[in-house]
Order: C-alpha cells, then structure tokens, then sequence
C-alpha cells in the first residue's frame, strides 16, 4: 500500500533561500498557506458533519438499497412465472 503523499500540504517559506527578499514569493507563500488553511478548515467542517449525520444517512442508504433489491427480485419471480 502506498504511503500517503503530504507534499500537497507543506506550506515552504522563502526564508533561508535564494528569494528570502523577494516579496512576491512571500506573497505567494502566504496565499498558499491560506489556501491549506481554509482547505483544512473544509475538511475538519465535512468531517464534523458526516460524524454527526453520516451514520444515519448511510442507513437510510441501505435500506434503499434493501428496498430496491427486493422489488427487483419480485419483479424478476414475476417475469420467471409469466414466462
């Protein structure tokens, strides 16, 4: 199993190189590091949300499915007799 790749969420700084004055780069890596933020923040959102109702809608899911299959399979031991 290949191991999770966290390179997408580093937040680099310019410091200590080469374009350690250049201020767009500091702009680049602050807006970068907003960016991961409010993407952490969604994730931490979405995760809070199906903590508090995925349990319940995945039940409901699966008796969907349930019903679906059952109707399904009646309508095929319906067809079996009639052919």
């Amino acid at each position: 199993m290949e191991k999770i790749d966290l390179h997408r969420y580093e937040v680099p700084s310019p410091a200590n190189t080469s374009k350690a004055n250049d201020k767009k780069a500091w702009q680049s890596a602050i807006s970068n590091c907003k960016a991961q933020l409010a993407n952490q923040s969604l994730r931490q959102t979405n995760l809070e949300l199906m903590d508090e109702y995925g349990p319940e809608a995945f039940r409901h899911h699966n008796l969907y499915l349930q019903n679906s299959a059952e109707r399904e399979e009646a309508e095929v031991n319906k067809v079996g007799i009639l052919g």
